[in-house]
């Protein structure tokens, strides 16, 4: 499968939401062949900063539920985040089930809790590319997946970076063995060097485009946040692609979009 997306930043001025600065944007897509129902560079996002994902070049977009007015050309994938389905979840072609069931602090369901909820519902939407709970845990995983009755179509693994941390190639490779194509939905370099995020996030984009044969999509988490929000890691540990008050892309933003720009597979 070849591919390639250009994107140039001259054209068309979008305001940022919330933000001083300003960003200009031209979007250019070539054919694509082949491609599987979405997939590429993406960007999670709590505060429906789809404009922004757009402008930074991201091929496909999340909320922790239903996101709407998503620009022409994103890819929304809808989510439920644990086990309250949302109104409006009909007619999306992707869907995200639980968002980290193995932490106590998130979703908190067991393997056969969860297993439960979706045999009951992931039926309904048989239509649709069905991805799997997005977890931390190898073996939360591996207790799951031999109760379904619906199999999912993909999984999702969610790793972050960090000095002392685990080499997160390493981690997500662990889940190739279930057979399934991965989705990468949340990831980062949690650390207090922008520079240091950056490089991180060139090599770690490289190496989901390198193994787009089993990883189909990744997201980036996330757009732009404050910092000291109860699920942030701390204002000094920001992930931002842009900043929160300036509008203007931080170091991770501008390796982001140097990533996103060009593409082959």
């Amino acid at each position: 499968m070849s591919r390639v997306r250009v994107l140039a930043y001259t054209g068309l001025t979008l305001l940022l939401p919330s933000c001083a600065s300003q960003v200009e944007v031209q979007r250019v897509y070539l054919p694509v062949v082949n491609y599987p129902p979405f997939g590429g560079h993406g960007v999670g996002t709590t505060y429906d900063d789809f404009e922004v994902a757009y402008n930074l070049g991201a091929d496909w977009v999340y909320n922790w539920g239903i996101p709407e007015d998503v620009p022409w050309g994103l890819y929304p994938a809808a989510m439920v985040w644990c086990t309250t389905i949302p109104k409006g979840l009909e007619g999306y072609p992707v869907i995200l089930w639980g968002n980290e069931p193995d932490i106590a602090s998130q979703c908190n369901k067991s393997p056969q809790e969860y297993a439960d909820f979706w045999n009951e519902n992931v039926g309904a939407y048989g239509d649709t590319y069905n991805v799997a709970p997005a977890v931390a845990h190898v073996e939360w995983l591996e207790e799951f997946l031999p109760l379904l009755s619906v199999a999912p179509d993909a999984i999702s693994v969610h790793c972050y970076g960090h000095d002392g941390g685990p080499d997160c190639k390493g981690f997500i490779t662990q889940f190739r063995t279930f057979g399934y194509p991965v989705i990468v939905s949340e990831w980062a370099w949690i650390g207090t060097d922008p520079q240091e995020a950056a490089d991180y996030i060139v090599d770690m984009m490289a190496w989901f485009d390198a193994n787009r044969d089993w990883i189909i999509a990744d997201a980036y988490f996330q757009a732009r946040y404050e910092g000291t929000e109860p699920w942030a890691f701390g204002p000094e540990y920001n992930t931002s692609l842009v900043d929160w008050e300036r509008g203007d892309l931080t170091p991770q933003g501008r390796a982001f979009r140097s990533m996103a720009i060009v593409v082959t597979q």
